[in-house]
């Protein structure tokens, strides 16, 4: 009775996280974007420091709030937070390396592949805008450098790592685990919603593998710092290749 009482507030929880992204992401992260992009275009605003903060504090609200909105979410942050050790990150950080590697070059090899099938889709499918949020802020920054180009690293790929890191795999995965009581399930549903609240049809598949990485990675390691450091590595990655 207890075990079924678990698994229904855990899909609960679930239910709550995931809605309140989405809901965040619909009624205040695009509406924030599109107006930022219209003081762009209007002339009203023109410096992209002040672009580039309130994406990051943007991206803080999409993810961060609702885990602060729940105490069973809090408590979770705060056990992961105990568990965390900067030490131990040097700890076969090797192996987790190569895996990571293997799969950015999967999930390029998916990419790839999914531009070409994407062509083959019909126009009423409107796939063209499904990176229109991305291209907004690639546009809101463009022509506009901090100093070692610090701002676009923070806003582009440190805080995205964090959140979504502490968000994904400490909190949903513990849930779907709890929900599903099968490993294999709860990686893959944590991997998938991951690429899906990513609202780009375009990079599901490759988000979904890496995704699937950054999932196991934290159930072997249980120190969410590997994660963190390897989703970092790939934003920084794709913001090199964009400059």
């Amino acid at each position: 009775m207890n075990i079924a009482r678990n698994r229904y507030l855990a899909f609960s929880y679930i239910i709550r996280l995931v809605g309140s992204v989405c809901i965040s992401f619909f009624f205040l992260y695009l509406p924030s974007i599109s107006l930022l992009s219209f003081f762009r275009d209007e002339h009203i605003i023109s410096s992209g420091g002040f672009f580039e903060t309130i994406i990051i504090i943007s991206s803080l609200s999409l993810f961060l709030c609702p885990l602060l909105l729940y105490r069973n979410a809090r408590r979770t942050l705060v056990f992961a937070w105990e568990r965390m050790s900067i030490l131990n990150i040097y700890k076969d950080w090797w192996r987790w390396t190569k895996l990571f590697l293997l799969a950015s070059l999967g999930s390029h090899f998916l990419g790839e592949l999914s531009s070409v099938l994407i062509t083959f889709a019909p126009k009423s499918w409107n796939l063209g805008v499904e990176d229109a949020v991305s291209k907004q802020i690639s546009t809101l920054i463009q022509g506009w450098h901090s100093p070692f180009y610090s701002l676009e690293i923070l806003s582009m790929c440190l805080i995205p790592a964090i959140v979504e890191e502490l968000f994904f795999r400490v909190v949903l995965q513990r849930y779907l685990c709890l929900t599903t009581n099968r490993l294999w399930l709860a990686l893959v549903f944590t991997a998938l919603i991951f690429s899906l609240v990513h609202f780009a049809l375009l990079g599901f598949l490759s988000r979904f593998l890496l995704g699937l990485v950054y999932a196991y990675i934290y159930y072997k390691t249980k120190n969410v710092l590997y994660p963190i450091s390897l989703h970092f590595c790939n934003n920084l990655m794709a913001l090199l290749v964009s400059l």
